[in-house]
């Protein structure tokens, strides 16, 4: 191989031409040296916290699911605790991540109890532009501070109705974070 497609800001640039993730996907099974830089940009935007648990092997997590079609709720629990590679292949990805979005149909409370309780080293360090949609603010405020070491300049925060206290004290949680926000987006439903 030309050492020309060792340089990562020219392969980057070259994938970033693309329009379909699935092309990025590809490149990345080409040789080593596209894998990394494929992999960032694969991992660059996630549209759904969900992708950042794929990292465990298929036995380690569950989902389960209520609701109905049109509003399915899914609950994340662990099935047997990871081993710390696979907490590693989940950091290594983390460390990837721009942007983040975490929906309000998506529990993930076992497994924040579980990063909480065992103190599991997960930061975002890359981390610029955050997006709740929740429907119980306690998840914001436990979510949080997972993000205190990134360099989080937009927030985005959707609440499912609107409860002045809970929105208080999630903004009291913002503030003692000092996080140098650009933008911050409040919303209720």
């Amino acid at each position: 191989m030309h050492r020309i497609w060792t340089v990562p800001e020219l392969l980057s640039l070259i994938f970033q031409c693309f329009d379909d993730r699935s092309d990025i996907l590809r490149c990345a099974l080409v040789c080593r040296a596209f894998s990394v830089e494929a992999a960032r940009l694969i991992w660059k935007t996630i549209q759904d916290f969900s992708h950042l648990l794929g990292c465990f092997p298929q036995d380690t997590i569950s989902v389960e699911l209520s609701g109905d079609s049109y509003e399915q709720n899914r609950t994340f629990r662990f099935i047997h605790l990871p081993h710390p590679s696979e907490w590693d292949r989940m950091r290594y990805r983390a460390r990837m991540i721009k942007e983040i979005t975490f929906s309000e149909f998506d529990n993930y409370d076992d497994v924040l109890e579980v990063i909480q309780r065992f103190k599991i080293d997960l930061t975002f360090p890359e981390l610029i532009s955050l997006h709740f949609y929740i429907s119980v603010v306690k998840r914001f405020q436990t979510f949080l501070p997972l993000f205190s070491t990134s360099r989080l300049q937009e927030l985005e925060i959707n609440f499912e109705g609107y409860n002045d206290p809970l929105v208080d004290t999630s903004m009291a949680t913002l503030v003692a974070q000092a996080h140098p926000l650009r933008s911050l987006d409040i919303g209720a439903t």
